[in-house]
């Protein structure tokens, strides 16, 4: 029964939120700080539903990194809220293009100075990530999951390059925000901390292979992962 009314609480508190803040970004077009203005209200509330409370080591290089391209890695839906609640200012997230008709999602998505890339036109895309990589050189940062699809309790995943490559041609650093494994009791009335870490930016060097650079980094990953999550990652 707690777990159903916490279902009912988060999404009716998400098509409501994300419908009002979406309106009144309509007139904040191009407002900077329209990424948090609607994801910290929307994540910080989610979390108080369902019971979760945030321990961020290192909080402060979130923003003190910037511009830069932070990788997360992505376990489930709820990254969504976790991730939104906190979000770092002055960045972007770059999505599938069919995000764009969401209800209420896509509306509040559109505003907040994100960018949409269809993976289907090659070519498309490719301009689309150039639109990105003109963002960072503005002083913009970039946010996204490079395992590229939730893990579902199966571990990290392989990371894919197109970040990784998007840093090393703006020169900005990969920074590393993860979040320790956890699986969510949904009826329990007790409060559920989830730790999560900022690493220390990682400069990629065009001389050296990016494959290993990326190696090193997602060792990294790991190792918090291994140290702050029951069970062994593979």
């Amino acid at each position: 029964m707690i777990k159903v009314l916490r279902i009912v609480l988060m999404w009716s508190w998400f098509v409501i939120s994300t419908s009002i803040l979406s309106l009144v970004l309509i007139f904040r077009r191009g407002n900077v700080h329209n990424g948090v203005f609607i994801t910290h209200p929307v994540g910080q509330v989610v979390l108080k539903i369902l019971g979760l409370k945030l321990d961020i080591e290192n909080y402060e290089k979130l923003e003190t990194s910037q511009p830069c391209v932070y990788i997360s890695n992505h376990q489930s839906l709820l990254d969504v809220f976790t991730f939104c609640a906190f979000f770092p200012h002055k960045t972007f997230v770059v999505a599938k293009k069919s995000l764009r008709y969401t209800p209420f999602f896509g509306w509040g998505f559109s505003l907040s100075n994100n960018i949409y890339i269809d993976r289907k036109n090659r070519s498309k895309a490719v301009k689309e990530m150039a639109k990105a990589e003109e963002r960072i050189r503005q002083g913009w940062s970039f946010f996204v999951f490079p395992e590229g699809t939730r893990s579902r309790g199966k571990g990290l995943g392989q990371f894919k390059k197109g970040a990784f490559h998007v840093a090393m041609n703006t020169g900005v650093p990969i920074v590393p925000w993860i979040c320790q494994t956890y699986r969510h009791d949904w009826n329990s009335l007790k409060t559920q901390t989830i730790k999560m870490k900022v690493l220390d930016p990682f400069y990629l060097d065009k001389n050296k292979n990016l494959d290993e650079q990326i190696q090193k980094i997602r060792n990294s990953v790991l190792e918090y992962l291994n140290e702050e999550s029951p069970g062994k990652q593979p």
